[in-house]
């Protein structure tokens, strides 16, 4: 009671009722959050200053009501350097924390990019494939102080790292199904769980762009990787389908671009079917429009195709004429994997002329890039085909 009464004569203070009031609303408002009756109020909806209340309420109602207790300077100097000294321990957790997640988001967006770069896809589609992983990690970090997720995203990072995508698939999965926004973002969601996926596990990839293009019929990307998808599962007719849905968007937006990525790819299907004649007719109609558009990565891609081509036919004078074209490109555009891949292919040439030689040395060329790159498959196929 004694302790009491001397606290009493200070709850008349003005600082203190405030603050005992203001920890009263926070209380009410964080228990409120954390039961879902009401989402958090996010910084574009609230302003930044705002935010910045609502996200420190606890130790404002402190420093009111500690200001209140303070009845000399003295004190008052005392409350506030353990004030400072306590905002200054959390900024330096946090800001540690911060620097720990950055560390894990990076290692996972490399070990993303390197696993990208080594498909048999062109620079082009990388790059779509790699923007898509990476929109995927921003949207896990995002989710970093969620209380609700079934893993950390710290530990959600580190999986990706070692090549283990299922927590983070989990915490995806999580999103899309408490997801009331728009269907456009569920279909993003949906988008990036492919793109995480599509190097580890095709068909979970394939299920996933299948759910995107669903939902949002409008976006070529997933468009086209759905077609990659259905190609390397053996799906011919519905990848078919899929790069046909791409060479429509093309021409209904005029897109030029977009219709030779389309004719390319068909020309890859119809080459697998064996239909050569229709697969030439292809890749005729995309070198077309990217010498059109000065795509020199286009070019050099059609102009590799059509070696295959005339490679199957048996023309290898042909064959050779291509390949040349394309490894001219490639190396002007010092575009290694390209590179690569055309030194492995004019070593099958020489193979066949019987000049065993210049065989060899094509291939060690390939190898030695494949090395440089880390490309496991390419290196795996440059070994095969020496040792024949």
């Amino acid at each position: 009671m004694q302790s009491f009464a001397e606290i009493a004569p200070h709850l008349t203070n003005p600082l203190v009722l405030i603050g005992f009031v203001l920890l009263l609303l926070f209380s009410i408002y964080k228990a409120l959050i954390k039961s879902g009756i009401i989402p958090p109020l996010s910084k574009k909806e609230s302003g930044s200053v705002v935010h910045k209340i609502l996200d420190h309420g606890f130790l404002i109602c402190l420093i009111v009501i500690v200001l209140g207790f303070g009845s000399s300077f003295y004190h008052f100097l005392i409350i506030l350097i353990i004030i400072v000294l306590g905002f200054g321990l959390k900024f330096f957790k946090e800001h540690n924390n911060i620097n720990h997640l950055e560390i894990e988001r990076d290692t996972a967006l490399a070990k993303l990019e390197a696993a990208t770069r080594a498909n048999n896809l062109s620079k082009g589609e990388q790059d779509t494939l790699i923007k898509s992983q990476q929109r995927t990690i921003e949207t896990l970090v995002k989710q970093q102080n969620n209380p609700d997720l079934p893993y950390s995203i710290k530990d959600v990072l580190t999986a990706i790292a070692d090549n283990k995508p299922d927590k983070a698939v989990a915490v995806l999965d999580s999103l899309i199904d408490k997801q009331a926004k728009p269907i456009q973002y569920t279909a993003e969601l949906y988008q990036q769980k492919g793109a995480l996926l599509f190097n580890t596990d095709s068909h979970a990839s394939l299920e996933a762009y299948q759910q995107a293009v669903a939902l949002d019929k409008t976006n070529v990307d997933n468009w086209n990787q759905l077609g990659h998808l259905l190609y390397r599962t053996g799906a011919l007719p519905e990848a078919m389908a899929a790069y046909q849905q791409v060479l429509a968007i093309g021409k209904q937006e005029n897109d030029k671009t977009l219709q030779a990525v389309a004719y390319c790819n068909m020309g890859v299907i119809f080459q697998t079917q064996g239909k050569l004649d229709k697969a030439m007719e292809m890749y005729e109609k995309s070198l077309e429009i990217n010498t059109a558009l000065d795509h020199k990565e286009g070019m050099a891609s059609d102009y590799g195709n059509m070696g295959n081509i005339f490679q199957i036919q048996g023309d290898l004078d042909k064959t050779m004429e291509m390949y040349e074209k394309s490894l001219e490109i490639n190396t002007a555009l010092d575009h290694k994997e390209g590179i690569a891949r055309v030194y492995g292919n004019m070593g099958n040439i020489f193979q066949i002329q019987g000049d065993l030689d210049k065989a060899m040395e094509m291939y060690e060329k390939s190898l030695e890039i494949n090395t440089e790159l880390g490309r496991k498959e390419g290196i795996a196929r440059v070994y095969g085909n020496m040792g024949n």
